[in-house]
């Protein structure tokens, strides 16, 4: 399903809380290196990453955040034997989303 959705998507929303766990990754990695060897990514979908339940606002923690998960989205793509920015169109901070606790 993940690769039927990044072949189909213009745009993709990635739901995390804060950081990503290891089945997300592995998820990832997987969808990321058989999207290359399908060759199925005919546009690169633009991808957006909703950190939820997220209490602070703070501009320093929201870029030390998405660094991280940026090096970790690196990794895989690595892992993956696959360039991620050429699958994908990240857009810097502006693909991270802050989404409050509703507490």
């Amino acid at each position: 399903l993940a690769i039927f959705s990044m072949a189909l998507s213009n745009v993709m929303l990635i739901n995390v809380k804060g950081e990503m766990n290891q089945a997300m990754k592995n998820l990832i990695e997987m969808a990321l290196f058989a999207a290359k060897q399908m060759q199925v990514l005919k546009k690169k979908p633009i991808i957006f990453f909703v950190l939820r339940d997220m209490i602070d606002d703070d501009k320093q923690k929201r870029r030390e955040m998405s660094e991280r998960i940026r090096q970790e989205l690196n990794h895989i793509a690595e892992l993956s034997g696959v360039s991620f920015e050429d699958l994908l169109d990240n857009r810097e901070l502006d693909s991270y989303i802050l989404m409050v606790s509703p507490f």
